[in-house]
């Protein structure tokens, strides 16, 4: 039998051990124990022809776990024995278990660090030694490792290569009944379809985790159900959700009848609601690590640098419009406004109504023409975000519009100082000066929104907040006279 091939030695051992013919097992080691001795430990990579189905796999298992138990107990040689169980290793090494929970780690360090390239690799070596390795805790860390190491892929930009691991991942939770594992699989395996652009795909998948979850997370089998909804429509780059005080939704424009009514004597108009932007895809974890480093340097005033780490941002993730967004921020900050205006196109071109981009844009572009000086730029951040008081920046509002009149921006900013100190008709006047002077509708849509909010109990508040909906030009501000409009009966004055 010494001519016998690898895998004909191999089928026949097994079937002897599957059938319990512990005589012929005995004649067939002792015709081949040289072979045996020497293939045995590249027999523990289990064929792919032994992985098709759960029943070949295990009777493949104790058919190896027979010839070395033999060995064992007829010859005296435990060493194919202690082999399989991981016993053959010199002391103080560490066990396949040990050396497979040391490498999730140093994976998972990777990650929080935001290395998920260096995460992948470490994974995916992890994946490629353990192929064919099975036992209760293969099981248990298989799915897990195979899981991170999709996590990895997509968060690294390496979109493409992250649906394999992550089905595997899902099928096995599937085959284990790991319900955690499945919905966290699902979603991560949506939203891999989604990231691609893959809407029927990304569409079911939601459909399938809004069934898993309908018992346990009802609030969130419902958003799930209504994003397949919006994917099935077309699922826009960018819109805004309406975000409950209560915890529940968030809900779409068209859902504005599942909000709850305002209670009486709330603090607001809206009575605590908040609003959001929702993305067609999420922003890859690779490219918001990089976004952080950006702002910190931006914040330090090393704007070069913070200029840099977003443009790797967005070599990283190219859907996400904050990289373009907030490179033109601190290119303009630099004085560099054509660059400037080329990241806000950027931006426009990702996701209409990022932000205040077009009133950005349209600062940047007076500068850039010549029609206003260079340091309007940093006058009117300081009045919209720095830490001035109410006061202070009143003056120096009024102080920057006897040199800049018509810049609409620093009426609208004047408007918000005024309110803030309960100075509510000159708030009025310098929004209805902001709407006057506005060179585009982003501005245009805030200044009605805050004079229709402010007017709630008017025909006219009415009327501008309705002209905020037709302008459209800022979505946060749209949505705002769109849920006040839908709220006004109940709101309190």
């Amino acid at each position: 039998m010494d001519s016998s091939t690898h895998d004909e030695l191999l089928e026949q051992l097994i079937a002897l051990v599957h059938r319990g013919d512990e005589e012929g097992l005995q004649q067939l080691c002792l015709e081949n124990r040289g072979q045996i001795e020497r293939e045995f430990r590249g027999w523990k990579t289990v064929p792919p022809a032994w992985r098709e189905d759960r029943d070949s796999l295990d009777r493949y298992v104790a058919g190896l776990l027979g010839i070395a138990r033999f060995f064992a107990d007829g010859l005296g040689r435990p060493e194919l024995l202690d082999h399989l169980m991981g016993r053959d290793r010199s002391e103080g090494d560490a066990s396949p278990l040990e050396r497979w929970h040391e490498g999730l780690e140093s994976a998972q360090t990777s990650l929080d660090e935001g290395r998920h390239r260096d995460a992948a690799t470490l994974l995916q070596n992890i994946v490629d030694e353990t192929d064919g390795v099975r036992g209760s805790w293969v099981d248990e860390y298989l799915p897990v490792t195979l899981g991170m190491l999709g996590g990895a892929y997509f968060n690294a930009g390496l979109v493409e290569r992250a649906s394999d691991p992550t089905s595997r991942a899902l099928a096995m939770c599937r085959e284990t009944g790991d319900e955690d594992g499945i919905v966290a699989y699902l979603t991560n395996l949506h939203e891999i379809r989604r990231y691609l652009g893959e809407s029927e795909d990304a569409a079911t998948l939601a459909r399938a985790l809004a069934e898993r979850l309908e018992s346990s997370d009802p609030n969130r089998a419902q958003r799930m159900q209504t994003r397949a909804r919006i994917i099935e429509e077309g699922e826009p780059s960018l819109r805004v959700v309406v975000l409950p005080p209560d915890g529940s939704g968030p809900y779409e424009l068209d859902q504005l009848d599942l909000l709850a009514p305002l209670e009486q004597g709330a603090d607001s108009l809206l009575g605590g609601l908040r609003f959001a932007f929702e993305r067609n895809r999420v922003t890859l974890g690779g490219c918001a690590h990089k976004l952080e480093t950006g702002r910190e340097f931006a914040t330090h005033g090393r704007l070069a640098e913070a200029v840099a780490s977003f443009e790797e941002a967005a070599q990283l993730d190219p859907w996400a419009p904050d990289p373009p967004y907030l490179r033109g921020l601190a290119l303009a900050e630099l004085g560099r406004f054509d660059e400037a205006l080329l990241a806000y196109d950027r931006v426009e071109e990702l996701a209409p109504g990022w932000h205040r981009v077009a009133e950005d844009r349209a600062l940047v572009a007076a500068i850039a023409a010549g029609e206003l000086e260079s340091d309007a730029l940093n006058i009117v951040r300081e009045i919209e975000d720095g830490p001035r008081m109410p006061r202070a920046k009143i003056a120096v509002a009024h102080g920057a519009l006897e040199r800049f009149p018509a810049l609409a921006r620093l009426h609208f900013a004047l408007g918000r100082a005024h309110w803030s100190v309960d100075e509510h008709e000159e708030a009025r006047a310098a929004w209805r000066t902001a709407l006057e002077t506005a060179d585009n509708a982003s501005i245009r849509t805030r200044a009605l929104a805050e004079l229709g909010a402010t007017a709630l109990d008017s025909d006219e508040g009415v009327r501008d907040l309705h002209g905020a909906i037709e302008e459209d030009g800022e979505l946060v501000a749209s949505a705002m006279a769109r849920v006040l409009l839908y709220l006004r009966p109940k709101a309190t004055h």
